[in-house]
């Protein structure tokens, strides 16, 4: 009983949406050589020359970034507050994750928008200061209003990860760190107000099968700057399939000891 138990949510799990349109997707991860490329501007320069490069490949939909790609984990997370609404000076504030993404990370990945817009190439640090959040952070903070307008930062008052950003538009909910995660939490920051970053994973929309890219992408990026790393290429299926392996182990598990108790019990 226990182990069709197991069975039956296991399959439960297999059936989970992720909150984003897994096919066809090929992703990667690098970073930028930080002794050469030594400026925020240079590091971001090299990033999106590169992710334009892959997009010019034949069979290539779009090319996105993120400093941490759905299902592969929880990334950097940040005190959240709210500038209109600050936090008691003895309450800590909560923690939030959050994502540095190229501007086309949704559309890239088929996240749906669910209220204000998505980024444009005018959210930067010169240009609007924004931020995208999930409907997860929207109903934990804005559970009665509508979140799009209001300011927010991350980090600490004297030591700001993003600064006085406004909230310009809510994005469905998109596992982050395993298809049974109940409220996956998550802030997008477009990348033009980070440039300072250096590590980040890649993810390639293909028209057709995604791993017959590979060996094309990694040319590509080595003919812009052959230092620069290429590890984990793998689909997004392999990703989800990770996911999801632990699960699988605990319900082979028990599953085996249930058919050898199933033998003994007949034997008898």
């Amino acid at each position: 009983v226990g182990a069709g138990l197991l069975v039956r949510s296991f399959a439960n799990l297999l059936s989970v949406p992720p909150g984003f349109q897994a096919e066809r997707l090929l992703t990667f991860t690098t970073s930028v050589p930080t002794a050469r490329y030594t400026t925020p501007t240079a590091r971001a320069a090299l990033l999106e020359r590169a992710a334009q490069a892959i997009e010019a490949l034949p069979g290539v939909q779009a090319v996105t970034m993120s400093t941490t790609l759905p299902v592969s984990g929880r990334g950097n997370g940040a005190w959240f507050n709210m500038i209109d609404r600050p936090w008691p000076a003895d309450q800590t504030p909560p923690g939030v994750a959050n994502r540095v993404v190229r501007a086309n990370y949704f559309q890239a990945l088929g996240i749906p928008l669910r209220r204000g817009r998505y980024f444009t190439a005018d959210d930067r640090l010169e240009g609007t200061r924004a931020v995208i959040i999930s409907e997860s952070v929207a109903r934990r903070f804005w559970p009665n209003e509508n979140p799009r307008g209001h300011r927010m930062y991350l980090g600490a008052p004297d030591n700001r990860i993003v600064d006085d950003a406004e909230v310009v538009g809510v994005v469905a909910d998109v596992k982050q760190t395993g298809l049974d995660e109940v409220n996956p939490e998550a802030i997008y920051v477009p990348h033009g107000m980070v440039p300072a970053i250096s590590n980040i994973q890649f993810a390639i929309r293909t028209v057709t099968d995604s791993g017959s890219l590979a060996s094309a992408v990694r040319g590509t990026v080595r003919q812009i700057d052959p230092g620069v790393p290429i590890v984990r290429m793998r689909t997004m299926d392999a990703v989800l399939g990770q996911a999801m392996a632990r699960a699988r182990s605990s319900m082979l598990l028990v599953t085996r000891f249930a058919a050898v108790a199933l033998v003994l019990a007949v034997v008898g």
